[in-house]
């Protein structure tokens, strides 16, 4: 396939070829895609979601896009060390929660859901106890809340994904996937 832009061709990758099949790709920013059937689609209910059309016919890509999930990753690796896979098992290491931490991550502002480009991302609740391994996991943590934030708005068209596919270089990490199952329940 050519010509399509990089959530097109993942759609594809990921085999969204019918109604209501979604996926999600991370890699600097996490983008949600849902494979929606033309006739269904009402352009007035997209609320926080963008469109476009799928490389099937008879179908739309509906989707949802957050910045700098990924992106910020990198950023704690960059400036604090590790290599992308060593960090997702230490963020095995810590509890759910990232012992008491709350990361909003959105460090490059944000497009969807909340459409802000003044957002400013913030890592509540450090102390003394806070390790490196909680700091991670957080960072997990608040982007698959933003990824289920997407879907909360997906939902809201009537996709309700009975499974989420994975694709991009945020698949590679097992603990950081199943954060994301965790949180979505999918």
């Amino acid at each position: 396939v050519a010509g399509v832009v990089d959530g097109a061709a993942a759609s594809l990758e990921a085999g969204l070829a019918q109604h209501g099949d979604v996926c999600e790709m991370t890699g600097q920013s996490t983008v949600v895609n849902a494979a929606v059937d033309a006739g269904r689609l009402r352009r007035d209910a997209l609320g926080t979601l963008s469109v476009l059309p799928h490389p099937l016919p008879g179908l739309h890509i509906v989707y949802g896009s957050m910045v700098a999930t990924g992106g910020i990753l990198r950023w704690f690796r960059d400036e604090f060390g590790g290599a992308f896979d060593e960090l997702d098992a230490l963020a095995g290491t810590a509890e759910p929660g990232s012992g008491g931490l709350l990361l909003l991550p959105y460090f490059l502002g944000e497009r969807s859901p909340i459409w802000d480009p003044d957002a400013r991302g913030a890592l509540v609740g450090l102390s003394m106890a806070t390790t490196r391994a909680d700091v991670v996991r957080a960072i997990f943590e608040g982007t698959a809340y933003g990824l289920a934030h997407n879907l909360e708005e997906l939902d809201k068209v009537g996709v309700r994904p009975a499974v989420l596919r994975v694709l991009g270089g945020g698949a590679k990490g097992t603990t950081w996937n199943q954060i994301k199952a965790d949180v979505t329940a999918l």
